[in-house]
């Protein structure tokens, strides 16, 4: 991968964060995504995969990362990555955040 196409990858990737971290500190959608989160930890004998599919439960590891990193009361965001994911959080969106600071 050359330079050129990592960096605009990597502005694809920061962008994606900051729409995400917007939906969290929405009114409306902030709310929506801790209830939404909450349906899913309460999901019993169902793998991510099972209950996603695949790409989708990469995109809720990156999430449920994000918004642990950057979100007030994010228990329901902890429990999520210690349930499906055995405590561990994304890295990439660590790397992401990392970079961002």
């Amino acid at each position: 991968m050359g330079e050129e196409e990592s960096f605009r990858k990597l502005r694809l990737e920061i962008h994606a964060a900051k729409t995400k971290f917007k939906k969290l500190v929405h009114p409306v959608l902030g709310p929506r995504s801790i209830e939404c989160t909450q349906l899913v930890n309460d999901v019993v004998g169902r793998t991510v995969e099972q209950i996603f599919g695949d790409p989708d439960n990469l995109k809720f590891r990156s999430s449920m990362t994000l918004f642990a990193n950057v979100a007030a009361g994010n228990v329901v965001f902890l429990k999520a990555l210690a349930k499906y994911f055995d405590g561990k959080p994304d890295q990439r969106t660590l790397d992401l955040l990392k970079r961002n600071a």
